[in-house]
């Protein structure tokens, strides 16, 4: 019997920039029990990942929040990613802010995510990552993701973070120096 699984295909497209993806896809996959989100595409060749200097790549993150015995609710927020390339320290530093968030008990608070991530062979490893605005919901997580096309114009990620009392997962596919 096959797993039934939904597959949503999320906007890739940025209202703030404008950009549309050229070398990667953001997919939402999922049953009853198992939520993700996934990005696919053409991955930079490690080789061809920049080893010094740096770039803003900017774009929106789309997810979703599951609290525990609730309803979930949709996420998009603007992502602005500074990375840097330094040889065997290069990094990425991220802040997410998010413009819509559709649970009701927010309070007014806003929604942020910061995090740091060290790029090892190409890939985004998390270092560190905060999440605010969620009244202890989510207390740690991670971020996974690397580069897209030649010339790694393009950084795609996701992002998963937990707590006792919720989950929440999300994705983004950002263009460089918009």
């Amino acid at each position: 019997m096959p797993l039934a699984e939904i597959v949503e295909k999320l906007p890739g497209t940025s209202s703030t920039t404008g950009m549309l993806p050229k070398h990667a896809r953001l997919l939402e996959v999922g049953s009853p029990n198992f939520r993700g989100i996934r990005v696919f595409g053409s991955n930079t060749l490690t080789s061809s990942v920049p080893e010094k200097g740096s770039s803003r790549y900017v774009g929106e993150l789309f997810g979703t929040v599951y609290p525990t015995g609730e309803a979930p609710s949709r996420l998009v927020g603007d992502c602005v990613l500074n990375v840097y390339f330094d040889g065997a320290q290069s990094h990425v530093t991220g802040l997410i802010k998010f413009s819509q968030y559709e649970r009701t008990d927010n309070r007014g608070t806003a929604l942020t995510i910061d995090f740091v991530a060290d790029i090892v062979r190409g890939k985004l490893v998390t270092r560190s990552i905060q999440v605010t605005g969620t009244g202890n919901m989510v207390q740690y997580g991670a971020v996974a993701g690397s580069f897209y096309g030649d010339d790694a114009s393009e950084l795609g990620f996701t992002i998963s973070a937990r707590g006792p009392s919720g989950i929440l997962i999300g994705g983004a596919i950002l263009g460089s120096g918009h």
